[in-house]
């Protein structure tokens, strides 16, 4: 059994009645918001199930799998099986989704959905979203060959839940493509900003940057091929999967949902052997600029295109972006997930930074850090008034807040740094920074 993060494999070869394959890592705590799984299965009967405790010590048992009453499954099965002794399935194309026990009763087995034109072998989705102030869980299944199904479950008490497969007496395999609102969340460690260009190390749907995108890129292969991952968060967030385009090919949609992003689009960076070229994320570049100048687009979120199964260096894809996309309106969000890649672009730019340094001390001229940027736009005046306001909150609504909000790139921090200016010569005033997205 592999184990990656966000991706497990269910596999087992059979031999016994009750075979079940149970999710090493620690029970998943059940907050508010989104989870997302997606199963490839490899076989033509299996079960997936999410087992639901009142405290993460959520327990199974290998001769008896609903041993324990006080948890609750949700089950989605594929085939059925006759009963013991002769174990034989049957009906590959039969899905059903069920919980056992029931959320309501401790009696029996509670079909939700079921049917008979399930596609053998195709994936299947299950979306959920949580709200811990009506103890709601939602869940969405969406299988090929069968309508969506939709169902409510109330989840009062109820507060971990683990993930296990199984197929009684027989072999199975099942991948799973998992999403949670932990592992959905990146932790952001540093960030390089070139001009309007901005390389984040972190996942490209965290969600800090989601809320303040206007595009989100996704990349995708020519024949219309998308990795596992993004097709499941692609499917969070209700953008429609895409269809095969020529490679350098960029295929936009608008959001009507309202929200942030409202553009999404599809870049298709690698050609159907798995292979890419710079001429072809050139292409998807310029198509980008026209389409965020011809829409006022300001912010734009991608990847570093062409460099997973396109197998283009990382590095060169970087300064393909800077030659491209520096200079304009538009901020870019780059989102490296891999580590080594984040650091040897890091690398990259500090040297051509030093190099920059070295041209400028032998020279006429001159530059400044930015903290040593005279302000314009009346920064200092309205860091001036702002502060003055808060001198003259009342002693009883010391409570109070006050927001700043902008873009990437538009001037919060340094905005706060005047502020502060202006406040740090009254010592009834205390600086304390907390970065949430660090």
């Amino acid at each position: 059994m592999a184990l990656q993060p966000n991706f497990f494999n269910f596999k087992n070869l059979g031999g016994k009645e009750v075979n079940d394959v149970i999710y090493p890592i620690t029970a998943f705590e059940l907050q508010d918001g989104s989870y997302s799984f997606l199963l490839q299965p490899h076989c033509s009967y299996w079960r997936f199930g999410l087992r639901f405790g009142k405290t993460q010590d959520i327990q199974f048992d290998d001769a008896d799998r609903y041993r324990f009453k006080e948890h609750k499954d949700i089950q989605i099965c594929v085939g059925m099986m006759d009963n013991s002794p002769t174990y034989k399935w049957k009906s590959p194309n039969f899905i059903q989704l069920r919980h056992y026990p029931s959320f309501d009763t401790f009696t029996g087995p509670d079909a939700i959905f079921e049917s008979d034109n399930y596609t053998e072998f195709g994936e299947v989705s299950m979306h959920m979203d949580f709200k811990s102030e009506n103890n709601i869980l939602s869940i969405e299944i969406i299988a090929a060959g069968v309508p969506p199904v939709y169902k409510d479950f109330s989840v009062e008490g109820y507060t971990h839940f683990q993930i296990f497969a199984w197929a009684d007496n027989i072999a199975f395999d099942l991948d799973c493509t998992f999403l949670t609102p932990e592992n959905r969340k990146t932790t952001e460690s540093d960030v390089i900003s070139i001009g309007n260009i901005n390389f984040r190390r972190g996942d490209l749907f965290y969600s800090e940057v989601l809320s303040s995108t206007d595009l989100l890129i996704l990349p995708v292969s020519s024949n219309g091929t998308v990795q596992p991952n993004i097709a499941l968060s692609a499917q969070s967030l209700n953008i429609p999967l895409p269809n095969p385009q020529s490679a350098g090919s960029f295929i936009i949609y608008e959001n009507l949902n309202g929200d942030n992003p409202r553009y999404w689009g599809w870049a298709y960076s690698v050609e159907a052997k798995n292979r890419s070229q710079l001429t072809i994320i050139r292409q998807i570049c310029d198509a980008i600029i026209n389409e965020s100048t011809s829409r006022d687009i300001q912010t734009i979120s991608m990847s570093l295109l062409g460099t997973g199964a396109g197998a283009l260096d990382p590095v060169t894809v970087a300064n393909l972006y800077v030659d491209v996309f520096k200079g304009g309106n538009t901020t870019f969000i780059i989102s490296i997930n891999n580590n080594e890649t984040f650091e040897k672009i890091a690398s990259n730019f500090a040297q051509k930074t030093n190099s920059i340094d070295e041209t400028f001390s032998t020279s006429q001229f001159s530059y400044r850090d930015r903290n040593n940027i005279e302000p314009v736009l009346g920064v200092r005046e309205l860091a001036s008034k702002t502060a003055e306001i808060l001198r003259g909150i009342p002693q009883q609504e010391l409570g109070s807040m006050i927001g700043i909000f902008g873009r990437w790139g538009r001037g919060k921090t340094f905005f706060i740094t005047e502020l502060w200016k202006q406040l740090s010569t009254n010592s009834k005033h205390k600086r304390v920074d907390f970065h949430a997205w660090k």
